[in-house]
């Protein structure tokens, strides 16, 4: 008879196995819980959220249910032990799935380096020194610093006045080739009225906000001894969805950059260990999304109109902006340097309405910044506006310049900094 299952008193004993085995089923699920929505309801999640977490329960307790329906016909004090070898089983082919999917398609930091970048202890990623990439729009070539590669010849260091650009992607030239973008301009036209003695260097990084360049000013850019610093960002400052940008952010993500995953969600919605890099989770999302277009679609359209906690998380952005450019700025003062700030432009009517919000407040809480600091703002904002097609200055995600928008970028710059340089010789520059 004890080699038969047990069916005279079933449930007591089976209710106690179910619960067994749906303790260690809850524990693996137990990482989703780590999520914090950007918009919280119950408990730190939002009720889109929260319905997932018990979805995610019932689907626990279904999967207990189904193993112990598998080993039915064991043994009954063997059961629970068939039901954990089969759950392991499952576990095990989980993980092998995505240790040969991570393998096939590289790890997730293979989008940085695709970009050209290396992971830094420091700023989460950079340059990668004497890099060359051939890219549809032409060359990407990087120096022995991890600047964009300075194309004319230099005078010796003596005699050299040098100028450094900051910034993200905007100033380093996305989308652009080695000759095209407007820190190249800014050179040329600065070199035709002053002399060749002053060189440009492109110091900006993609995918840097104002935390990262304010690094990468201290250790990279100061030890040159630059006379000027121009500063040329605000796009990555304002993050996703209006969010603000907050300090633990740096010690973090950035200070690790495990994944290219860790370093966008962890900004975006909070930690979670398997939304961060689980490329099964990640495939799911996107089935998701395009069996079901209208879940994400009004999504979407909610994002387009701005609302009060979108501009007060922009208000909140605009002040670590506005901490690290000050920062920046007593930095190179402590070293003699001049520090000039460029207004971020953009074409402005075809942006987000809830983009356009974020990077208008930010450029008023730069141009006020400037005004109650004394430093001079390069803001040529004017000149755009007269601009019958700002679509032909920018690229098509509306705020990466074109070769014609580099060219007039460069060429509004050039009048700033040579104003500033050579009051003497001031020129009609917009230097506020």
């Amino acid at each position: 008879m004890s080699d038969t299952p047990d069916t005279n008193k079933p449930y007591p004993r089976y209710a106690w196995q179910l619960v067994w085995l749906y303790v260690p089923i809850l524990i693996l699920l137990s990482p989703f819980t780590m999520h914090r929505s950007s918009k919280p309801v119950v408990l730190g999640y939002s009720w889109h959220y929260a319905l997932l977490l018990v979805f995610f329960a019932i689907v626990g307790l279904g999967l207990s249910v189904l193993l112990l329906r598998l080993v039915r016909n064991t043994r009954p004090h063997r059961r629970l032990a068939f039901a954990y070898i089969l759950l392991s089983g499952l576990v095990m082919f989980v993980v092998t799935t995505e240790m040969v999917w991570g393998f096939v398609e590289g790890d997730a930091f293979s989008g940085y380096r695709k970009w050209g970048q290396q992971r830094s202890p420091f700023v989460g990623f950079e340059n990668i020194p004497d890099y060359t990439q051939q890219t549809p729009q032409g060359h990407v070539t990087f120096d022995e610093h991890g600047f964009r590669k300075h194309l004319t010849p230099r005078v010796s260091e003596e005699k050299e006045q040098l100028v450094v650009v900051m910034g993200g992607s905007s100033a380093f030239g996305f989308g652009l080739d080695d000759a095209d973008t407007w820190p190249v301009e800014l050179e040329r036209r600065l070199r035709n009225q002053y002399g060749d003695h002053i060189t440009v260097l492109n110091a900006a990084n993609r995918g840097h906000n104002s935390v990262q360049q304010l690094i990468r000013l201290y250790m990279r850019v100061l030890p040159l001894k630059p006379s000027v610093v121009i500063y040329y960002g605000a796009w990555n400052d304002l993050g996703s969805g209006g969010r603000p940008m907050h300090m633990p952010w740096l010690s973090s993500t950035l200070a690790q950059a495990s994944t290219s995953r860790h370093y966008l969600r962890l900004r975006n919605k909070g930690s979670g260990l398997y939304w961060e890099n689980s490329f099964i989770l990640e495939r799911l999302c996107q089935a998701a999304r395009t069996i079901w277009p209208h879940v994400t679609a009004s999504r979407e359209e909610a994002a387009l109109a701005p609302h009060a906690q979108t501009s007060n998380s922009f208000e909140a952005t605009s002040q670590l902006f506005i901490r690290n450019v000050d920062t920046m700025n007593m930095l190179c003062q402590r070293d003699g340097v001049l520090f000039m700030p460029v207004r971020y432009v953009a074409d402005d009517e075809n942006l987000k309405p809830r983009d356009r919000e974020g990077l208008g407040i930010l450029n008023v809480a730069l141009r006020r910044y400037c005004q109650r600091a004394h430093v001079d703002l390069i803001d040529f904002e004017d000149v755009f506006i007269n601009v019958v097609d700002r679509s032909l200055l920018f690229q098509a995600d509306h705020y990466h310049p074109t070769a014609q928008g580099a060219k007039l970028i460069g060429a509004h710059v050039a009048e700033g900094v040579g104003a500033a340089l050579f009051p003497q010789s001031k020129t009609l520059a917009s230097v506020r």
